[in-house]
């Protein structure tokens, strides 16, 4: 599983998201990989907007609130993940982590 996968000696994080995964992958470093397949992630960023952070089972570490309005929940799924046994082959159609790209120096 992930927990097995080391990049230059450390763990890799698989993660996925609700909605565009740029937004969030620009502040991951390196060894925090995207997965398009959301059951295959370890932590899930979920926003409220159309009850994204009930789409999947996981356990809530993270909350962001903005004026008492709860956006965006973080879901811990490694329990959950681990039991489905991720593979080396569910990695491979994990996007690699690339710096981002700006017009601005």
């Amino acid at each position: 599983g992930p927990a097995d996968t080391k990049i230059n000696g450390t763990r890799l994080v698989v993660w996925a998201v609700c909605g565009p995964p740029v937004s969030a992958a620009y502040y991951f470093p390196g060894n925090f990989r995207f997965v398009h397949q959301r059951d295959k992630a370890e932590f899930f960023i979920a926003f409220t907007k159309d009850d994204c952070n009930r789409a999947l089972p996981g356990r809530p570490i993270y909350r962001v609130e903005r004026m008492g309005a709860l956006l965006t929940v973080v879901l811990d799924r490694r329990d959950i993940v681990g039991e489905q046994g991720i593979t080396k082959r569910s990695l491979a159609h994990a996007v690699p982590r690339r710096p981002p790209v700006s017009d601005f120096p």
